[in-house]
């Protein structure tokens, strides 16, 4: 939350969930376990079967890969998608799209 936050458009449903979507990107490229608690905290859920059917849908749409693990209460990532370009990855992609 930001202090502006007032002065920002109310967002949609869909845009929250997109930047919810996003934050799990942003931890799972950090971590390869996520305890739920992080991500309710994160992601600002307080219902821990609303945290699941989010993740469930990121993984349905190949946001991430993982499973649940509910006994421990942990994300376990296999996979995500990147969300930003790596400073290190930047002449790879310009030589990339130079010989297309």
């Amino acid at each position: 939350r930001t202090a502006n936050q007032n002065k920002l458009p109310a967002l949609t449903g869909p845009q929250k969930n997109k930047l919810k979507h996003l934050t799990i990107v942003s931890l799972a490229s950090r971590m390869k376990c996520i305890p739920y608690s992080v991500l309710l905290k994160d992601l600002d859920m307080r219902n821990l079967r609303e945290l699941e059917d989010l993740i469930i849908e990121a993984v349905y749409t190949d946001i991430i890969q993982g499973k649940l693990d509910q006994r421990n209460q942990v994300l376990e990532v296999d996979f995500c998608i990147g969300r930003d370009i790596q400073r290190k990855d930047i002449s790879s992609i310009i030589k990339t799209l130079n010989e297309w």
